[in-house]
């Protein structure tokens, strides 16, 4: 997998800020960082929305 850290902690950032919808999160980052195409923007926000999945 590739390193998404600095990705994550963006939106770790914006979830905490309570600015931005988080489904609306992948144009955020890709208006932060242009590298993304928003098809890898879409995969990491589904990466880390991961983390707040419980499982029972």
């Amino acid at each position: 997998m590739a390193d998404y850290n600095k990705y994550h902690r963006a939106l770790d950032i914006m979830q905490r800020d309570g600015k931005v919808n988080m489904f609306g999160a992948p144009a955020e980052l890709v208006a932060e960082f242009p590298e993304l195409r928003r098809s890898q923007a879409v995969k990491i926000v589904s990466e880390w929305m991961k983390k707040f999945l419980k499982v029972k």
